[in-house]
């Protein structure tokens, strides 16, 4: 999972439908690499609070992660023409995962798919 700034939901990040690297399109691009991501934003707690970020999760074969993470945040960065205040491009964590979803950041046995932190 990657935290993303509270301002950088799935309708302000991403292209309108129809356009060149839409949302939809990602999903079909990733779908056939047997891949897909979420984004989710924080619950806040009590009235009054502030929302401190969407958490994006991505989750797809080994070795993938990375360079999805990568694409994803390239088509971001240009539809709000403003890298500032996305996660950095470089030093992503990647761990297993297994094939139920559950992730205690360590390798899990018999799974074949891979996370990013």
């Amino acid at each position: 999972m990657v935290k993303w700034p509270a301002h950088v939901t799935m309708a302000k990040a991403f292209p309108a439908l129809g356009a060149e690297d839409c949302l939809g399109d990602l999903r079909e691009e990733l779908a056939v690499q047997g891949a897909h991501f979420t984004m989710r934003g924080s619950h806040k707690r009590k009235e009054g609070d502030q929302s401190t970020g969407n958490l994006l999760r991505i989750i797809g074969p080994p070795g993938s992660v990375v360079q999805i993470y990568s694409r994803l945040r390239k088509v971001v960065g240009k539809n709000m023409k403003c890298f500032t205040g996305l996660p950095p491009a470089n030093r992503p964590r990647v761990f297993a995962i297994s094939s139920t979803g559950l992730d205690y950041q360590e390798v899990a046995h018999g799974t074949n798919q891979m996370g990013i932190s």
